[in-house]
């Protein structure tokens, strides 16, 4: 899975490198922070950069507190079960900017080894996941959320997240229109798919 990130770029420095309108006032990056605090990050969309919070509302939830207790749950969706969980079924795509993101190996002796994982030739990987709008029932305020989809590992991710052996979606640089403009189911199956190990390196932290 993937829960704790770090992200040092500023977001104008995003915005600028990808050439996109900013949305909404821009925060930097908080550095390494863990998705159960839900942090506010700046991501791409069709639409330019802003900032959403991790952890995704759906636009039918009715209450605060179902808001609460369901943003917990989706921190992260399968990439095989987005069309059929009603969490994320009418979610559209995002892109996540982040420098690196962390993963815990099981050893035999019932000890964890953290290890973090960076990109081996660019400074950001673009996590793929979905993002959603939900108008507080009371406020009537609107609120952008997401979650990071994950796929089966690599060989690389499944010797280190060896509990779980999945990993973040990582979309190459090349593929950031298709995967946040295009519509077509067949065309998102096929951008859901494990990155190459040789684009990562790991380090023990």
């Amino acid at each position: 899975m993937c829960f704790t990130i770090s992200m040092n770029v500023t977001a104008i420095k995003i915005a600028a490198r990808f050439g996109v309108p900013v949305n909404g006032i821009l925060h930097d990056g908080p550095g390494e922070v863990s998705g159960f605090s839900h942090p506010s990050l700046p991501v791409l969309n069709s639409g330019g950069l802003e900032m959403m919070h991790w952890g995704l509302i759906p636009h039918w939830v009715k209450s605060h507190d179902q808001a609460e207790q369901l943003r917990k749950k989706t921190l992260n969706a399968r990439a095989e079960t987005i069309y059929e969980l009603p969490s994320f079924r009418d979610a559209r795509p995002v892109i996540v900017p982040v420098n690196s993101f962390y993963e815990w190996h099981h050893n035999d002796d019932g000890t964890k080894t953290r290890f973090e994982l960076l990109p081996a030739n660019s400074d950001l990987f673009m996590l793929g996941g979905l993002w959603s709008e939900w108008i507080g029932p009371q406020s009537g305020k609107r609120f952008h959320s997401f979650t990071i989809i994950t796929v089966p590992a690599n060989p690389l991710m499944a010797e280190i997240h060896n509990s779980k052996q999945r990993m973040p979606l990582i979309i190459a640089e090349s593929q950031l229109d298709s995967w946040l403009t295009s519509r077509d189911k067949d065309v998102i199956h096929r951008l859901m798919a494990p990155c190459s190990e040789f684009l990562m390196s790991a380090q023990k932290r």
